[in-house]
């Protein structure tokens, strides 16, 4: 196969893929955002780090293990507060045929610097919740998905098997 005949079929699959996805997640601004400087802030984050134990899969749920938002929060705290740094969430409904909760994480240092993530995770039917509830879970994910990769702590194992 070709160079040329190699792109082109990359290419279209890129194609194929914005089709399907586009239309459930606009991802055009969900892009992570920074301040215009991070130099205090990225020491200040590689210093928590190290300060950073893993976080242990100690909840279950549908057959699988876990670290819940509670137990990322008690590994992640003590060491950000040390390096000056603090985070804070927010969400909001994006209405339509695709409904979704949108969760904002800014991460921010005592220096005035920042880093902003974004998550969008369509709300998907479940068996026995409510509109609200199915709205708390994606809330809920979404914050320990963002805030774990803003910080950079792993779970013990992340196939998300039960073992």
């Amino acid at each position: 196969m070709s160079e040329e005949t190699s792109k082109s079929t990359i290419e279209q699959k890129e194609e194929v893929v914005a089709t399907v996805i586009q239309p459930v997640i606009d991802t055009t601004d969900m892009r992570m955002k920074t301040s215009d400087s991070i130099k205090n802030i990225a020491l200040a984050l590689s210093k928590a780090q190290g300060q950073m134990t893993s976080v242990g899969k100690d909840s279950q749920s549908y057959g699988y293990k876990y670290a819940d938002l509670a137990s990322v929060i008690d590994v992640a705290k003590k060491p950000m507060t040390d390096n000056e740094l603090a985070v804070t969430q927010g969400h909001y409904l994006k209405k339509g045929i695709n409904p979704s909760v949108v969760t904002e994480s800014l991460m921010m240092h005592s220096s005035g610097e920042w880093i902003k993530t974004s998550l969008e995770i369509p709300i998907t039917v479940m068996k026995g919740l409510n509109s609200a509830q199915l709205i708390g879970v994606n809330c809920t994910y979404s914050k320990r998905y963002l805030l774990q990769a803003q910080i950079g702590l792993a779970s013990e194992d992340s196939d998300g098997v039960a073992k």
